[in-house]
């Protein structure tokens, strides 16, 4: 279990970046709200605890007999709604010379973010 949660984290860091200091004005948290909505309950979850989650897990600390199986049914739908929009992020750029996808989906979503738009419509 663990294996797997830690590759869900390092996937969504992989596309989105990592956690950032608290002073960075573009969060990892904010980032997963502008993709699935803020209202998301796999977005509050991830808003309240995910960086301490992401953690225990990285640091061997989290522990399935004394936790539930939620976080991953959030992450789950965190990378559910994250993985079609850096495909189409990446698919639907004119230039890729010099570019790395992760950098084009962060900046397209900071933007949605910065105008209120939903990040998984990004191109509206």
């Amino acid at each position: 279990m663990k294996f797997t949660l830690t590759l869900m984290l390092s996937n969504i860091e992989a596309m989105l970046g990592c956690f950032r200091h608290k002073d960075d004005p573009i969060q990892l948290e904010r980032l997963v709200s502008t993709i699935i909505g803020d209202k998301s309950r796999a977005a509050i979850w991830f808003n309240e605890g995910g960086r301490q989650f992401r953690n225990s897990v990285a640091h061997g600390h989290w522990d399935l007999k004394l936790e539930e199986l939620t976080p991953l049914d959030h992450l789950l739908e965190i990378l559910q709604a994250i993985i079609p929009v850096f495909i189409r992020s990446w698919i639907d750029l004119d230039n890729r010379v010099g570019q790395r996808p992760s950098h084009v989906l962060i900046r397209l979503i900071s933007e949605a973010a910065e105008t209120g738009r939903n990040g998984s419509t990004y191109t509206d």
